[in-house]
């Protein structure tokens, strides 16, 4: 709420002194307030893709699994999709279809 007195204050994202008009002024513009809110928003996305990532474990998941899909053998292996391909045209991986895509013969 707007008042009768000035507070000088320094801008948390500029270091810009200036005169503020409540006790919860933070920012000395709008442009100083939205570059904060962008960057908390970045640092709050960057957190949460850090703690998602510890979290995972491609070991984990394949264990649980009896077949792999090829793109996720290339997650655990840590290659690329086409290499496994590569890798399956060229005999080096064994491979299993299942369902209605079976090979003739």
């Amino acid at each position: 709420m707007s008042s009768n007195i000035k507070i000088e204050r320094i801008c948390e994202w500029c270091g810009n002194r200036f005169m503020a008009q409540t006790t919860v002024t933070r920012f000395c513009s709008k442009r100083c307030a939205e570059h904060s809110y962008k960057e908390r928003m970045r640092q709050k996305k960057m957190a949460l893709s850090n703690q998602e990532t510890s979290q995972w474990n491609p070991d984990r998941k394949a264990r649980d699994k009896d077949f792999l899909t090829p793109t996720e053998t290339a997650q655990y292996l840590g290659v690329c999709r086409t290499y496994i391909y590569d890798s399956i045209n060229r005999g080096k991986i064994k491979v299993t279809r299942f369902g209605r895509n079976q090979p003739r013969m």
